[in-house]
């Protein structure tokens, strides 16, 4: 069964921890991107087995390697998804090296709430992950403060999907 269908995964409870450790003898670590989380199944392993980087983990930490320590130029950052909280770490490394950064997807529109852009109906990241200690919006201010004028962002978008909100048609322009 799926961990994450455990509460005491999220909490990385050190008796489920116990339990996972004693169906192995070693820990192959390949979730790259379940790697930020504080959960029994990745921290709380890595912390009670011998552990091991599986093949993909590998493969991602040597890409990241290449474009953090020797960037080839021009040195471009396309980010997307819905959570800047979770590419926080990530953004701030990046973004010091970087000649542009393009942000795109739901993450632009934290971005450009934070600078107080109504984004209509669009996703934008949850008020719950504040609870987490980190303010998306705090975060967003953050990035664009440290990539000044190599921040990017959509200027143009439908306020909303046409099989969802039919009745939404307006195109917004930001310049």
């Amino acid at each position: 069964e799926n961990t994450r269908f455990h509460p005491e995964e999220k909490d990385n409870n050190p008796t489920f921890v116990q339990q996972l450790s004693s169906l192995g003898e070693l820990c192959v670590f390949d979730a790259f991107a379940q790697a930020h989380r504080d959960h029994a199944s990745t921290t709380g392993l890595v912390r009670a087995l011998p552990t091991v980087l599986g093949p993909l983990m590998v493969q991602e930490l040597t890409a990241l390697s290449r474009i953090t320590i020797n960037p080839a130029r021009p040195f471009v950052v396309v980010m997307g998804g819905a959570k800047l909280t979770d590419k926080i770490g990530l953004l701030r490394r990046l973004v010091a090296g970087a000649d542009q950064l393009l942000v795109g997807g739901a993450l632009a529109n934290v971005f450009l709430k934070s600078r107080g852009v109504d984004v209509g109906l669009s996703v934008v990241e949850s008020a719950d992950v504040e609870a987490s200690g980190l303010d998306p919006f705090e975060a967003a201010r953050e990035i664009t403060q440290l990539a000044g004028e190599k921040l990017l962002l959509p200027t143009d978008w439908v306020a909303g999907d046409d099989k969802k909100y039919p009745n939404v048609t307006e195109i917004v322009t930001l310049d």
